[in-house]
Parts: C-alpha cells; sequence; structure tokens
C-alpha cells in the first residue's frame, strides 16, 4: 500500500514550481510521511464519496501539511526534485520511513492518521 500511494504521489509532483530551498533529510522524511499519509487517507476515504473532487481535497489536505511543518509548498518540491536526483538518499529517506511505520505497527492509512482530525504530527 505504502509504494502505491506513493507512487500517486511522485505521479502528483510533476510540473511544480522549484524555486525554494532543499529541506534537510530529516524535515523531508516527516513531510514525505504526511503526504504518503493524506494520499493513503484520500485512496482509503475520500474516493468512496463520489461527490468529492479528490485532486481538490488532495491540495487542501498539502496546503495543511505545509503548513503544520511551516514550509512553503515551493521548498516542499524542489526538495523532492533534488532528492527523485539524488536516488541514493531519497532511498535512505524511503527507508527510514517505511522503518518507522513497520516499528509503529500502524499501518499509513490506518484512521488515526486522518488529517481531518488534526492528527499529523511532524515530529512523529
Amino acid at each position: 500500500m505504502l509504494l502505491i500511494c506513493f507512487s500517486a504521489f511522485m505521479n502528483a509532483c510533476n510540473n511544480k514550481n522549484s524555486s525554494g530551498k532543499i529541506l534537510d533529510k530529516t524535515q523531508m522524511q516527516s513531510v514525505l510521511t504526511d503526504i504518503i499519509k493524506a494520499e493513503s487517507f484520500s485512496d482509503v476515504y475520500i474516493r468512496k464519496d463520489t461527490h468529492t473532487d479528490v485532486e481538490k481535497e488532495n491540495a487542501v489536505l498539502q496546503k495543511e501539511i505545509f503548513a503544520i511543518h511551516h514550509i512553503a509548498k515551493e521548498d516542499f518540491y524542489t526538495s523532492y526534485d533534488y532528492y527523485k536526483n539524488h536516488p541514493e538518499i531519497m532511498q535512505v529517506i524511503l527507508d527510514s520511513i517505511i522503518a518507522k511505520a513497520n516499528a509503529s505497527k500502524t499501518p499509513l492509512n490506518h484512521p488515526k492518521v486522518n488529517p481531518r482530525l488534526n492528527l499529523f504530527h511532524p515530529n512523529k
């Protein structure tokens, strides 16, 4: 499921502004974890509601995530492009995300990560 969410996320990252700064690996890991959670939440819950514009809802979720982490959208996408072009570093970030998800024994698509309940925590 995590790989599906990440793949969907990668597709959503095309054509973004790349004028921001590069987030360090720790911050990128934290933000990317929340982005993956949001994508998973959308796949599991929002897509079931045929009256909801999923793309619009994902944009709202991303805006909330960027606010929680006190970063600009452009900084995230610039960082994402940077790490995507440095796969050895991106792999370390992804491995850490997977390891933390496995250690918590809570799938990233578990209802407790529902962003509508403000349960994104930048340091977890």
